[in-house]
């Protein structure tokens, strides 16, 4: 192109033959360029997102998920704000980008629903087997109390070493680790 990139140079090359095709590609570029900010903004929130905790009982270095409220909101808001994205037609383009976060998403919702649901039912057995009578009485028990108690308290700490939405969230197998202390839990439970 050896003349000077003007408005007259473009007519002289018939550009408005082109109108059409210049005026979709342009509004796919914008539209496309709305929802990168749209997913750039959910990433931005998670990247700060952080877990509160709080001392279980006075206790030192055990710890219980709190303020879950401020993080079951934000992931609705972003679960809408990823389906609005989806459901463009423009999302072609960063398509991928958008189901890897809406996966991580999921995973957390899954991790922290497990994750309340052993907590609960983990602060209505910890007073009960740490009595020692009881300990005695039901050994098997206490036993499998014991050991989701260890494991437990071992998330909480590193949970309260960073306490990263996405980083605890997005650990492999989490919700699966959380879902199978609860059964043992329930179990535990049911043998009182």
């Amino acid at each position: 192109w050896s003349q000077p990139f003007t408005l007259g140079a473009l007519m002289q090359k018939n550009i408005m033959q082109f109108k059409d095709d210049i005026q979709r590609i342009s509004t796919e570029a914008t539209q496309e360029s709305v929802l990168e900010e749209m997913l750039s903004k959910v990433k931005a929130s998670w990247a700060e997102a952080e877990f509160q905790l709080a001392n279980f009982k006075e206790q030192k270095d055990v710890y219980i998920l709190t303020g879950v409220d401020d993080v079951q909101a934000m992931l609705d808001e972003s679960m809408m704000t990823i389906g609005t994205i989806l459901a463009s037609r423009y999302v072609g383009g960063i398509r991928g980008e958008v189901e890897k976060m809406e996966t991580a998403l999921k995973t957390l919702q899954s991790v922290l629903d497990e994750w309340l649901a052993v907590q609960k039912n983990w602060m209505y057995l910890e007073p009960i087997f740490s009595a020692p009578d009881i300990q005695r009485q039901l050994p098997a028990e206490a036993k499998m109390f014991a050991d989701v108690d260890k494991g437990l308290k071992n998330v909480l700490k590193k949970v309260s070493e960073n306490p990263n939405c996405m980083r605890v969230g997005g650990l492999p197998g989490q919700a699966d680790i959380f879902s199978s202390w609860n059964m043992t839990l329930e179990n535990t439970q049911k043998q009182l």
